[in-house]
């Protein structure tokens, strides 16, 4: 099945909000530990290169020191603000929803089961991986209490929500 759906379709009287993402995010570290690496690969790499080519030994060192300390420069600064928008967010998240959609995707010939829940506060569902066992369990309607590492777009634990007459 396709792209996510858009949320309160087959949900009786169900807002209309697009669903996000459901994939995991990655951790900041991850890409700017390559391109830190990179900087450094470079800054070895390139005197090698401008010896092989017949370049003066000034140049190549000059060319080497300047392009490895640009590349590990950026490569922290570009770390620096992924860290920095990824700590923006919090890490928790807990709400009650409502089921709005349910697909699943075919990734790498791995089946990855999506759901998507509406909390009825954001403009989109929130979206997100599950095991297969809790997506058979889910229905469009069903309202589930969810609690979501919200920084990694992980759920920590999805269950039915008790109904609200059955309380009293």
């Amino acid at each position: 099945m396709g792209d996510a759906p858009v949320g309160g379709g087959g949900v009786p009287g169900g807002r209309q909000v697009p669903a996000g993402d459901p994939g995991e995010r990655r951790w900041p570290w991850e890409s700017a530990l390559v391109r830190v690496g990179a900087g450094f690969f470079f800054a070895v790499l390139a005197p090698v290169l401008s010896a092989a080519a017949g370049a003066p030994g000034a140049l190549s060192g000059g060319l080497a020191v300047g392009a490895g300390v640009a590349s590990v420069g950026l490569g922290c600064l570009f770390a620096g603000r992924r860290l920095a928008r990824y700590l923006r967010v919090p890490r928790l998240a807990e709400f009650d929803g409502v089921v709005t959609g349910q697909w699943h995707r075919e990734r790498n010939e791995v089946t990855q089961y999506c759901v998507a829940v509406d909390d009825g506060q954001r403009p989109t569902a929130w979206a997100f991986m599950v095991s297969r066992e809790l997506y058979l369990a889910l229905r469009p309607g069903m309202r589930v209490h969810v609690q979501i590492n919200e920084r990694r777009n992980r759920p920590i634990r999805v269950e039915a929500a008790e109904p609200p007459d059955a309380a009293g």
